[in-house]
């Protein structure tokens, strides 16, 4: 087994060990040679994975407004990741309101859509930093 090989399995036995810790139905995959992690519905999963944000260099967080001023988590988030060549690396529908992800050095444009609107932000992905990303919708 190769080195980059072992190094996905432990961070995938990672991400599962902290859904199968807290009981949270987190959804973890490797898409594209990606590693990431997807989920935060209730308090219980929203820690957990908080409490993993940190080895992650990228993190997205998808709130809208609720009632009076404040903020509600959201899921069902439309989001798609493309490289600097424009390539797609992620391109689905968000199963939580936190996106952990292992991404390359490199710089990406990240476009979020909720309920027909779209935010896009750039950012600058380096292992030797966490990046968080806000989305918010009024």
């Amino acid at each position: 087994m190769s080195a980059r090989l072992a190094l996905r399995a432990v961070v995938l036995a990672g991400a599962l060990s902290v859904s199968n810790l807290y009981g949270a139905d987190l959804q973890s995959l490797i898409n594209a040679h990606i590693n990431y992690v997807n989920g935060g519905i209730g308090q219980e999963e929203a820690e957990a994975l908080r409490a993993e944000a940190r080895i992650y260099p990228l993190e997205l967080m998808f709130s809208r407004r609720g009632d009076g001023e404040r903020a509600e988590f959201v899921a069902d988030v439309h989001l798609q990741i493309l490289d600097a060549a424009g390539q797609v690396i992620v391109d689905r529908a968000s199963q939580g309101p936190i996106f952990l992800a292992h991404l390359p050095d490199g710089q990406y444009i990240v476009t979020a859509e909720y309920q027909g609107r779209t935010q896009t932000r750039r950012v600058a992905v380096s292992r030797a930093r966490h990046e968080a990303l806000s989305f918010y919708w009024s």
